[in-house]
């Protein structure tokens, strides 16, 4: 009698992996960039008297007050336009990768470093976030009464 099982061949495990860590790359990247673009024109804007698309300078007041340095920074490197850019290249970079997985040591050096882009991302809008914005400024003049 013939033998009757069927020898398919096993899944990669890696090569699933490597997808679902693709896809939730891109899912993390692109929350993230929708959380600093909303933080930026819900919070940021009406509280520093700015529009969502204009920049931060780097130095000087701002409605008033000094925000801190990186405060200033991660508002103008957040720009809606950059983070389009971003998301696009992201999910760019995803599509690529999961429809023809590389097999070699680029591989593992892209996943790690996309995982530390997007956390350095994460961790330094949310840091800026919390800083001192600092002191009210009054300008020194002349007295507006004699």
């Amino acid at each position: 009698m013939a033998d009757l099982s069927i020898n398919l061949p096993l899944p990669n495990t890696k090569t699933a992996v490597q997808k679902t860590l693709w896809y939730a790359y891109a899912c993390v990247g692109f929350l993230s960039a929708c959380f600093a673009v909303y933080v930026r024109f819900a919070h940021i804007g009406p509280r520093f008297s700015v529009k969502g698309f204009e920049l931060i300078p780097l130095t000087g007041l701002v409605s008033g007050v000094d925000p801190h340095f990186l405060f200033r920074l991660m508002h103008n490197l957040t720009h809606p336009i950059l983070m389009v850019a971003y998301v696009t290249i992201l999910i760019y970079l995803t599509v690529k990768i999961v429809s023809n997985p590389p097999k070699t040591k680029f591989a593992e050096f892209l996943h790690e470093g996309t995982a530390v882009m997007i956390l350095a991302l994460i961790c330094a809008y949310m840091a800026s976030l919390f800083l001192p914005v600092g002191d009210m400024v009054s300008i020194i003049g002349k007295p507006s009464t004699p």
